[in-house]
């Protein structure tokens, strides 16, 4: 017969569970898709966008690259940490096209992969923080809202 932990054992048995725990792994993926979706779109933009407006050249994929990983961290669904969540999100939309990235030697750069690796974390995380932050403060299950938990589905 076994029993459950109680008092201090309990405590220990939550403190021991790992940072994955407060990520919503279904929206994790979704947002993920949804950033690789926006940096795929971005960069074939890129010389269309280029010759419309050349000023945009210069920055064109660090906006993109931003906006996707933004985007790909905007829901945090059930999560219980938003800020690991999002940069999880965002690290996922990078790593799903990094191969494509890569594919092109000029991009073979290092340091620009870590670089842009750090900004899908940072970026991520402050999104997901946002994101926590006023999932928190709107109202709760109301008529027509949503509940943090159904991963989008519209309530009926």
């Amino acid at each position: 017969m076994t029993s459950q932990p109680i008092g201090r054992a309990r405590a220990s048995v939550s403190r021991s569970r790992s940072w994955l725990d407060g990520i919503d792994p279904v929206a994790a993926v979704r947002g993920g898709s949804r950033g690789f979706s926006l940096l795929v779109v971005g960069g074939m933009a890129y010389p269309v966008a280029v010759r419309v407006v050349p000023e945009l050249g210069p920055v064109w994929l660090t906006i993109t690259a931003a906006a996707a990983f933004a985007i790909a961290a905007l829901r945090v669904g059930g999560a219980t940490t938003p800020a690991v969540h999002g940069a999880a999100a965002a690290a996922l939309s990078y790593l799903l096209v990094l191969p494509l990235v890569l594919m092109v030697p000029q991009a073979r750069n290092v340091v620009q992969v870590l670089l842009t690796a750090l900004t899908a974390l940072v970026v991520g995380a402050l999104t997901g923080f946002v994101a926590g932050r006023a999932r928190r403060v709107a109202p709760q299950a109301g008529k027509g809202t949503r509940r943090p938990t159904d991963h989008g589905r519209r309530s009926k």
